[in-house]
């Protein structure tokens, strides 16, 4: 096997797209002949989204706007350790959205996408030396919108490109900005005879009750000549095989094997024991002559959800499970994305106490998903469907594809816990009513494309949860709630949501700038910001009072109904996108540690009441715990009320620990300390409020600086007053 990455890249843009009527691809084309047609060809540094290889500020600004109104080339001249009785393949890691593949002047194959790994055999094509490869990309905006609904384009929009990084004009992703290029490694891979194809699976099914798990590996053999044989192991954490089988196939064969473990050990959540994993190997052998090899890693469990108009819960392994989770898109641009940067954010968000991440209306690369599997963080998958599409037939017949290729490449993964197929999908009617009349076509969305891509997911994936429609509450194939009151919902505060229930939260939380120096890293971002650089402080509090309330709200109805809350969203995408708790370059805001200070899996939280405040213990653990919960509130640092409760709390439960009864005087800040030790002493819990039961009034107002993509803020004076007194 030999491995030849290509990495002598040059690309020009083809202005007026004429580059194949041209045959720019063949060696006899001409540059001096057609320079007024094409842009001069440019050295790449290195693969990637080439706003981010080729501009100095990709992240907003209308001059972004030319590198997707017109097709861009890549040219790439390779040798080739050619010997005969081969196997070549031309593999790509991912390239954003639409491309063309020619190989010495011959057009060996395409692609739509943007996540999917692809390759195509070029055995009969490549030569020893002085190879040609071109690589056609674009990925062109969109034009068809809803009549009279063009003022909220962001929303009314006809996504033509399944793809969840563009479009998204409303303070997340900026108007002009649409990501485009070869994204990852391109290989030339050479096997003796025969080889893989790189896409290939291993699907587990776990049978409780009679105490074994069956894996069913699926793949394919390329080449030509004579019989192969595929060995196929199972391996443990300790390397040690534990089960095996084998089968001969032939070139252009599928290779079926099927395996049995007896007893195996599940995979779980990183709170409820260990995610183990298992590792399938595969060989190929001609003789004894070793020709190829597949790896990757599985894990044994069970999932379920049940739905009825009262609960939306999740089972792991037939154990109920509270999510507390964050929704994550760690960059508009994923080619800057990589191992590293992925291990910091996902180690971070475990540390946080979060248990579930929901990958938002997009797909990241396989990094992500494999270091969910090994830290034990449970995945809620969107697909990159959002808000308005087209309703053809042949455009919801490639949209389905794509969805099938999203579930084909991933459902190996034991973190993944559910499919969402489409976000919002009715939100644009609720932000342009009045502007449009309602028409029989505003069903299709749900009624045809949803009916698609469900048949085309329980097809490939007929185990796994999914979710239909997010934020579709009372579809019993949906069940989840998206709730922005005293951020989004402009006039609105965040104290209003008491007395309101909710099966499964998947959506809340509130946008704010992060810290200065961050901010001031780009000048005109931080200059537009300036009027209200004086009460960020504010603006950070607000974020965290608001997340600390809406976490409280929803642990203390833990599966009475709720079963869990994901905060919207965990690190900034962009460096003008304020809806993480980090910022764009990883640095906490306030907001990150209200997360830290709720979301642990043994938590104590505060209630106020009429006659002052009940202290609860939820156990999101399966133990139980014993002790003693003390108390004290406090007044400029010394106490003036204190005491101490004997409790207990079940595994998965929640308990009232007691109530105290307090006057509270509405301008007085008090600081509320709880602290939970178990019957020897040991540490188990704490949880401070500082300024218990002060609530900060709603946002006065929002608007969008559409140059920038960014959200603008303003407070009243009577926000400012208490948010200077903070």
């Amino acid at each position: 096997m030999m491995r030849q990455r290509l990495n002598q890249w040059s690309v020009l843009q083809d202005i007026h797209n004429l580059g194949e009527a041209l045959h720019i691809y063949e060696k006899e084309f001409r540059f001096d002949e057609c320079a007024h047609l094409v842009s001069s060809p440019e050295r790449l540094p290195r693969l990637g989204a080439l706003q981010v290889v080729l501009s100095d500020r990709p992240y907003y600004g209308r001059e972004l706007r030319y590198f997707n109104q017109a097709p861009w080339w890549y040219v790439c001249h390779f040798d080739a350790d050619q010997q005969e009785d081969i196997v070549a393949l031309l593999r790509f890691q991912s390239v954003d959205y639409y491309c063309k593949v020619y190989l010495n002047g011959v057009l060996v194959g395409e692609h739509e996408g943007y996540f999917e790994p692809f390759e195509f055999d070029v055995t009969h094509l490549l030569q020893e030396k002085d190879n040609l490869l071109w690589v056609k990309v674009w990925a062109p905006w969109d034009h068809e919108i809803l009549p009279r609904a063009e003022s909220m384009r962001c929303f009314s929009v006809k996504r033509e490109m399944v793809k969840g990084t563009y479009e998204h004009a409303d303070g997340f992703i900026q108007r002009d900005v649409n990501p485009v290029g070869i994204m990852g490694d391109v290989e030339l891979y050479i096997s003796k005879r025969f080889a893989f194809a790189q896409d290939w699976n291993a699907d587990v099914q776990y049978h409780p009750d009679e105490g074994w798990a069956e894996v069913a590996v699926s793949a394919q053999v390329l080449g030509s000549g004579n019989s192969t044989l595929v060995q196929g192991r199972i391996l443990d954490q300790m390397g040690m095989e534990v089960a095996r089988a084998e089968q001969s196939t032939v070139s252009g064969g599928a290779v079926c094997l099927r395996f049995r473990l007896d007893q195996p050990t599940l995979w779980q959540p990183w709170e409820r024991g260990e995610p183990y994993l298992y590792t399938v190997r595969l060989t190929l052998m001609n003789g004894t002559e070793r020709l190829d090899g597949l790896e990757k890693r599985i894990g044994v469990r069970e999932v379920r959800l049940e739905r009825t108009h009262e609960m939306t819960r999740f089972f792991i392994n037939g154990q109920a499970i509270f999510l507390r989770g964050t929704s994550y898109f760690g960059d508009v641009y994923l080619s800057e994305l990589d191992f590293d940067r992925y291990y910091r954010d996902l180690r971070m968000i475990r540390d946080l106490g979060c248990n579930c991440v929901r990958v938002h209306v997009h797909v990241e690369k396989e990094a992500f998903y494999e270091i969910c599997d090994s830290l034990g963080l449970l995945v809620i998958q969107d697909s990159d469907f959002n808000w308005d599409h087209p309703t053809d037939e042949k455009w919801m017949e490639r949209a389905a594809a794509i969805f099938g290729a999203m579930v084909r490449t991933k459902k190996d993964h034991p973190s993944i816990l559910c499919w969402v197929a489409l976000n919002e999908p009715d939100l644009w009617k609720i932000f342009t009513h009045g502007l449009l009349e309602q028409t029989p076509e505003d069903q299709i969305m749900l009624d045809t494309l949803c009916v698609k891509l469900m048949n085309e997911l329980k097809h490939i994936d007929p185990e796994r949860p999914y979710i239909r429609a997010s934020r579709e509450e009372d579809d019993l194939e949906s069940g989840d709630s998206h709730t922005y009151t005293g951020s989004l919902a402009v006039g609105t505060a965040y104290p209003q949501i008491q007395g309101q229930t909710e099966k499964l939260n998947t959506e809340f939380g509130m946008d704010v700038p992060g810290n200065i120096p961050g901010l001031f890293r780009d000048r005109r971002i931080f200059e537009a910001l300036h009027p209200v650089l004086g009460e960020l402080a504010g603006y950070q509090e607000y974020q965290y009072r608001l997340l600390s309330y809406y976490i409280d709200h929803y642990r203390a109805q833990k599966y009475a109904p709720c079963s869990g809350c994901i905060q919207f969203m965990f690190i900034d995408l962009c460096p003008q996108s304020f809806y993480g708790v980090l910022d764009f370059h990883g640095v906490p805001k306030r907001g990150y540690y209200a997360m830290l200070e709720a979301f642990q899996p043994l938590s104590l939280l505060a209630r106020k009441t009429e006659e002052g405040f009940r202290i609860l213990l939820v156990n999101d653990l399966l133990r139980s715990f014993q002790g003693t919960v003390s108390y004290s509130l406090c007044k400029d640092g010394m106490a003036i009320c204190s005491g101490a409760m004997k409790t207990a709390v079940g595994a998965d439960t929640s308990a009232v620990v007691g109530e105290v009864q307090w006057v509270f005087d509405p301008q007085e800040r008090l600081e509320l300390r709880l602290y939970f030790a178990g019957e020897d002493g040991t540490s188990l819990a704490e949880r401070t409020y500082r300024d218990v039961f002060y609530e900060f009034p709603g946002m006065a107002g929002q608007s969008i600086d559409n140059e920038l993509g960014m959200r603008t803020y303003y407070f009243d004076e009577a926000v400012k007053e208490r948010a200077r007194t903070c």
